[in-house]
């Protein structure tokens, strides 16, 4: 049976903070971009924020669970809208009200509008790395 990798998510803001940090010090390392803003620093080395990069791996683990990749019956998790009248793609996930703070952090609610924004040639893509690789060219040229 194979299992998912399970990787810290962290949704608190010091966790967050904490791990940006991180990143900014070891940008720095490289002396040539020292003297440079962060924004700038993660441009010339091609990285992105953790926040760009957190989203970006939900999209992805979204498209995993939606289409099958995995092997647990994760699809469950999603609600999917079976309405005709959509625009875009026909995998339009349903918003699910909360009662409790923790959980606007699970990844069906953290996943929700930006899945339904993304074109539909997108989300049809064939196999999970040129969905990765189309992610990744509109994340580019945004």
């Amino acid at each position: 049976m194979e299992y998912a990798s399970v990787t810290w998510c962290p949704y608190l803001h010091k966790d967050i903070d904490l791990l940006e940090r991180a990143q900014r010090r070891a940008t720095k390392m490289v002396k040539t971009l020292r003297n440079l803003p962060y924004s700038q620093r993660l441009k010339e080395l091609s990285l992105c924020s953790l926040s760009e990069r957190r989203s970006k791996n939900d999209l992805v683990w979204t498209f995993k669970i939606l289409n099958g990749y995995l092997s647990a019956d994760l699809a469950t998790m999603f609600n999917i809208n079976h309405h005709e009248r959509l625009r875009g793609h026909r995998l339009k996930l349903t918003h699910e009200m909360y009662k409790s703070r923790s959980r606007e952090n699970f990844l069906n609610n953290r996943v929700f509008s930006a899945w339904n924004g993304l074109p539909a040639d997108l989300i049809e893509s064939e196999s999970v790395n040129t969905f990765k690789t189309k992610l990744h060219l509109r994340h580019a040229s945004a």
